[in-house]
This record gives C-alpha cells, structure tokens and sequence, in this order.
C-alpha cells in the first residue's frame, strides 16, 4: 500500500497509461494501466484533485485538505466504503485487492509472468502462493481452455 500513497504526480504517464513504482529494495518498475482508468485518473487529476498544501507534495492522491494521504488513512477508507456497500464475511482491505486484482487477471486470461511485473515480485513462487484459485476457478478455466474440448477429433 505504501506504492500506492507514495506514487509522485510526476510517476504518471497517463498519455502511455502506466505508473512508475518504487518498490521494495527501491527497485523500481511500470505498471500499466487500461482505458477506465486512464479516464478516471484523468477526471481527478483535473476536476477532483485538491491543490498540495504545500508546493513540496508531489504525492498523486491527496486528502481534501491537500496534505497526502498515509496508509492507515487508505486501509480506514477503504473498509468504510466497503461497509457501506453491505459487504460482510470477507475482509475488505488494500490487500485484499490486491488479491483479487491478482486472481481476476489470472481468471481473465492473464498469464503469471506479467502477474509477477505488475505486482513487483521478484520470484514466481512468491506469486504463486499469493493466488489461490477456488475449485469453482478452475473449472471455469478448464471449459474454457481445455486441448481436448477444443480439439476437433
């Protein structure tokens, strides 16, 4: 979550649509971004975003008072929205995002080793352990891509 509030306005290559990270070890890499949103960012950047409290913060997402936003403050706005859309059971959190970013790309057709780009790990088997696919997941991706249902005998 750190990468998210410590993302620099200047990181931004919304032409292009990706971020410049910083990430652990200070390794830094890009992560794309697609059309929905590019427009979003867009939209805030220029009709929501406040002006910086002071002419130094650079960070993209600020507070409405202009100061940036810290972690703890992401993790609180984050469980709020989600008990204000009813949901119950599931732990809503910047992690738990993540997580489900990572298994919807996998389910999607998105391959682990871009997985592990964009999420900034450096080994696979990281990666790996981070996704966990239901029996229900599995399924679905075996009808859609089974060799022997899609081969013509």
């Amino acid at each position: 979550m750190s990468e998210l509030v410590n993302l620099q306005i200047k990181d931004l290559d919304l032409e292009r649509g990706f971020f410049k990270v910083m990430g652990k070890g200070a390794r830094e890499r890009l992560v794309p971004f697609g059309a929905k949103v590019q427009t979003a960012l867009w939209k805030y950047i220029h009709k929501f975003r406040p002006e910086p409290f002071h002419p130094n913060i650079g960070n993209l997402f600020l507070r409405s008072d202009g100061w940036s936003l810290t972690c703890d403050q992401v993790y609180r706005l984050i469980r709020n929205y989600g008990r204000k859309a009813g949901i119950e059971g599931v732990r809503c959190s910047p992690h738990t995002f993540r997580h489900t970013f990572a298994k919807k790309f996998l389910i999607n057709g998105g391959d682990l080793f871009t997985l592990q780009k964009i999420l900034g790990h450096s080994s696979l088997a990281v990666v790996r352990m981070y996704v966990e696919l239901t029996s229900e997941d599995v399924q679905i991706q075996h009808r859609r891509y089974s060799p022997v249902d899609w081969t013509k005998l």
